[in-house]
């Protein structure tokens, strides 16, 4: 049985006041709204990507949304007509690990978008390799066994309770174009430099957070990795982008310190994300940088910046509510 401690409770109900400050709490299970996914599942494989990946109860707080990806990597974004984006747009993704389905299933929803995706992490980034390599030769990778697959001699796990012959057939079937993404080894930090990331004792995803102090959470055997680290203005400019309509950060962490500079930025530039998602990982007491008190003023900022809570997961099952790590997504009023 897995329990929730006392912290647990604390940040829990930090979160709900939010959600209240928001507006009313209700909870919609998208499987059960009109709203349908593209029709872009092959017939000879129904109900695969788009349909089995966000079939999920998830809270929709201020009308229909569309849940995305899996009920692991996935966030729930409004439908149209909120959901308005720009004539040229763009979508950010910080922090892949080994799912990528929120980002492929936005890139099926929105085939004008353009995907970029970041991640300075060998095996994130050998994943995304894969999936592109699925995209451009519709064929599935060598050796699957049940939720792994192997890939340059290395196997990969896929995450959630979906096997990898099932995600790499629901990839196929998105009939994406692998054009329609860049991929960076980078990361999102306050300014441009280099960086150490350590590894964690379980997962994919590096961390800032430093081996002492947490000799339970991080791995000092796995090594660690020298990471280039840029602003979000100089990204934005090596790419020649003036706006990013979606942005999502997942960034183990790192979000203490950079989502303040990210709202000054955009106080500065004058132009927002449309839709900003983030995973709080702070909010997660198994994590190195676990701290419900700073989760609660990144949460808090970004909606004193103009954004509303458009929807939160990450209470549905047991594991999640005992982890405490919602995953939100925010409108721009």
């Amino acid at each position: 049985m897995i329990t929730v401690q006392k912290r647990d409770y604390v940040w829990m109900g930090i979160v709900f006041v939010l959600l209240m400050y928001n507006g009313a709490f209700r909870s919609v299970n998208v499987a059960n709204t009109n709203r349908k996914a593209p029709q872009v599942v092959a017939p000879e494989s129904p109900a695969i990507v788009v349909e089995t990946f966000h079939e999920r109860p998830v809270n929709c707080l201020i009308g229909p949304c569309l849940a995305m990806g899996t009920e692991y990597g996935g966030y729930a974004l409004p439908t149209p007509p909120k959901l308005a984006l720009s004539a040229n747009p763009t979508y950010y993704g910080f922090g892949c690990g080994e799912d990528i389905s929120f980002d492929l299933t936005l890139a099926a929803h929105y085939p004008t978008l353009k995907i970029r995706l970041f991640d300075p992490t060998p095996r994130a980034l050998d994943h995304i390799e894969a999936v592109m390599e699925s995209i451009s030769t519709n064929k599935i990778p060598e050796a699957i066994q049940s939720d792994t697959y192997l890939f340059k001699g290395q196997r990969h796990e896929i995450s959630g309770e979906y096997s990898a012959k099932l995600f790499f057939e629901s990839v196929i079937a998105l009939g994406l174009s692998k054009f329609q993404f860049t991929v960076s080894p980078w990361g999102l930090w306050t300014n441009d430099t280099t960086l150490t990331f350590n590894a964690p004792s379980a997962g994919v995803s590096h961390t800032l957070e430093t081996v002492e102090g947490n000799a339970t959470k991080l791995d000092s055997n796995s090594g660690s990795l020298r990471v280039k680290v840029f602003k979000l203005e100089t990204i934005m400019k090596h790419f020649g982008d003036t706006t990013v309509d979606i942005l999502k950060i997942d960034i183990e962490g790192a979000e203490i310190q950079v989502i303040p500079q990210l709202i000054t930025f955009f106080q500065q530039k004058k132009t927002w994300p449309t839709i900003w998602c983030l995973d709080s990982d702070i909010a997660r007491p198994s994590h190195p940088a676990y701290n419900a008190k700073a989760g609660a003023e990144v949460v808090r900022s970004i909606l004193e910046a103009g954004y509303g809570l458009a929807s939160s997961e990450g209470y549905g099952g047991e594991g999640a509510a005992a982890e405490g790590r919602p995953d939100l997504c925010f409108l721009k009023k």
